[in-house]
C-alpha cells in the first residue's frame, strides 16, 4: 500500500499550480456565505416596547403611581412608558406608535383602600404578541405588589377606624405606606424577572463562523482531494491493474489515507491560523483536542465516501451521492445555520463533531467527549470492511 500512497504523492505534486487554486475555492466559496449569515443572523438594535398608561382615577395615589412607572430609571430593558389619556391611547395604538395600554379605572384607590379586588385594564395590538406578554409581565408585577399592599393598606385603614382617628390623619397615613410600598418596588434591582439565553452564533458570531469555515472547509477539501485522485486514475490503468491480481483494497486506502491526512493538516493549519488571529485563549490541551475532533470527523467522512463508493456501481452517480451527502452532513451540523433555525434535526456525525468544537473553543469547555465520534468511526469502519470483502470475493 506504501506503493499506492507514493503514487498518490507524486500525482499530488505535479498539479502544484492548479491544486492551491482547488483548495482555495471551498474556502472563498464558505467564506462568502458565511459572511452573508453573518449579516443576516446579527441582531439590530431593536427599539423599545412603548406602553401607554392612562389614569382615570386621578387620584393623589395614582397619580404618584404613574409618574413613578412613567420616570422611573429602568423599569426593564427595551420598555418605555408614557402617561396618555384614553382618546390618546387608542390612537397611538390604531398607528403602532404604543403597543398596548393599561388603565387605572375610576375608583382604583377607592377600592383598593377597602380591601375590594382591584382590576387593571391592558388593551394590546394583536399583532405583536410577544410584547402583549412582556406588557402583561409588567402588569403582573405591579399586580402582585398592590395585593401585597392591599392587605396591610386595609389592615392599617381599619386599625384607624376602630382608634376614631381624624379622616385627614387617616387618609394621611395610608397614602404614606401607599408610597412606602411602591417606593419599595422601584428601587429593586429588577422590575421583571428575566432570563437570558444567549444563541452562541450570534453573541459571538465572528469566532463562530471562523469555526464554521475551518469546519465545512476541512470537509470539502477532503472530498476535493479524493475526487482529484479518483481523475488521475483512469478506467484503463484500473483494469490493468485487476489483470495483475491487484484488488481495490488498497487503492481506495492509499487514496483515502492521503485525502485524509492532508485535509486534517491543512484545517488544524487553518484553525491555528484563526486562534492567532483573534483574542481566544487555548490551553495546550486545546491543540490536541482540536485535531483529535478533526481527524475523527475527516476519518469518518472518508469511510463514508468509501461505503458510498462501494455500494454504487458508476462513477458519476458515486461522486453525485457523494456531493449530495456532503451537502446534507453541513446542513445538518448547525455550521451554516445554528440547530434552532432548523426546522428539524438529523443526528449526524458532523452535528457532534460540530458542537464538540463549539463547546471547545467558544464556550472553553476543558473536556472533549469523544466517545460518540468513537463509536461512529468504528461503526463505519466495520461497514467499509464487511463491503470491500464482498468486493475483493466478487472480483
Amino acid at each position: 500500500m506504501l506503493l499506492f500512497i507514493n503514487n498518490n504523492l507524486k500525482q499530488l505534486k505535479r498539479q502544484w499550480l492548479s491544486l492551491p487554486l482547488l483548495l482555495l475555492f471551498p474556502f472563498l466559496l464558505v467564506g462568502i456565505i458565511a459572511l452573508l449569515l453573518f449579516i443576516a443572523l446579527t441582531p439590530s438594535a431593536k427599539a423599545p416596547v412603548t406602553i401607554g398608561i392612562v389614569d382615570e382615577n386621578q387620584s393623589e395615589e395614582t397619580k404618584l403611581l404613574t409618574n413613578l412607572l412613567v420616570d422611573a430609571p429602568v423599569i426593564a430593558e427595551h420598555i418605555s412608558m408614557k402617561l396618555v389619556t384614553r382618546e390618546q391611547a387608542e390612537e397611538q395604538l390604531t398607528n403602532e406608535i404604543i403597543r398596548s395600554y393599561i388603565i387605572f379605572p375610576t375608583n382604583f384607590t377607592q377600592t383598593l383602600y377597602e380591601g375590594e379586588p382591584a382590576t387593571l385594564t391592558i388593551i394590546a395590538n394583536p399583532a405583536y404578541k410577544q410584547d402583549a406578554a412582556l406588557v402583561k409581565q409588567v402588569s403582573d408585577t405591579i399586580a402582585s405588589y398592590m395585593n401585597y399592599a392591599q392587605a396591610n393598606l386595609s389592615m392599617i385603614n381599619d386599625t384607624a377606624h376602630t382608634m376614631h382617628m381624624a379622616d385627614d390623619a387617616r387618609r394621611s397615613l395610608i397614602q404614606r405606606e401607599f408610597t412606602a410600598y411602591f417606593m419599595l418596588l422601584f428601587s429593586r434591582e429588577q422590575f421583571i424577572s428575566t432570563t437570558t439565553i444567549e444563541n452562541i452564533a450570534t453573541a459571538k458570531p465572528l469566532y463562530y463562523y471562523a469555526t464554521s469555515i475551518v469546519f465545512i472547509t476541512a470537509l470539502l477539501w477532503l472530498l476535493l482531494l479524493n475526487q482529484r485522485l479518483v481523475n488521475e486514475t483512469p478506467n484503463s490503468l484500473q483494469t490493468r491493474m485487476r489483470m495483475f491480481g491487484v484488488g481495490i483494497t488498497k487503492p481506495l486506502l492509499a487514496r483515502l489515507l492521503v485525502a485524509t491526512s492532508l485535509a486534517v493538516v491543512l484545517s488544524f493549519g487553518s484553525s491555528i491560523l484563526a486562534k492567532l488571529n483573534s483574542d481566544l485563549y487555548w490551553l495546550p490541551i486545546d491543540y490536541v483536542r482540536v485535531l483529535l475532533v478533526l481527524t475523527l470527523t475527516l476519518f469518518i467522512y472518508a469511510s463514508h465516501l468509501a461505503i458510498l463508493e462501494l455500494v454504487l456501481p458508476s462513477t458519476k452517480l458515486t461522486l453525485l451521492a457523494q456531493v449530495a451527502y456532503t451537502l446534507l452532513i453541513i446542513a445538518m451540523s448547525g455550521a451554516l445555520l445554528p440547530s434552532s433555525y432548523l426546522p428539524f434535526t438529523l443526528p449526524f456525525f458532523t452535528t457532534e463533531a460540530f458542537t464538540q468544537l463549539v463547546a471547545l473553543i467558544l464556550y472553553e469547555r476543558l473536556y472533549t467527549n469523544y466517545l460518540p465520534l468513537l463509536l461512529t468511526l468504528g461503526i463505519s469502519l466495520a461497514v467499509c470492511s464487511v463491503l470491500l470483502y464482498r468486493r475483493e470475493r466478487a472480483a
